[in-house]
C-alpha cells in the first residue's frame, strides 16, 4: 500500500528553500516514483494560488495519479486545534 502524507503548503515550497531542499526533494522523490500520494485540500489550493509561481508550477508538475484532493470536515477541524 502507497504512503499518503498530506502535503501542507509550506512543504511545496520547501524544494526552493536552502534549508529544506533536500529532505523535500527526497520527499517528492518518492512521490514521482509512486511510492507516496500527495493528499491536499483546497486550503492548499487557495495558498498555492498566492505563492510563488514556481511552488504552484511544481505542484502542477507532479502527476494527477499522485495527487489526491481531500475534504475539509468538521472532524480535519476539530483535529487541527488540538496541533495549534
Amino acid at each position: 500500500m502507497k504512503q499518503r502524507f498530506y502535503i501542507d503548503t509550506s512543504v511545496w515550497g520547501g524544494v526552493f528553500d536552502t534549508e529544506f531542499m533536500q529532505e523535500t526533494t527526497l520527499l517528492f522523490d518518492m512521490v514521482k516514483k509512486g511510492e507516496v500520494v500527495c493528499l491536499y485540500s483546497d486550503i492548499t489550493i487557495n495558498e498555492l494560488a498566492k505563492a510563488p509561481n514556481k511552488v504552484s508550477l511544481f505542484f502542477e508538475s507532479l502527476p494527477d495519479e499522485q495527487k489526491e484532493k481531500v475534504a475539509i470536515t468538521p472532524e480535519i477541524l476539530r483535529l487541527s486545534l488540538f496541533y495549534r
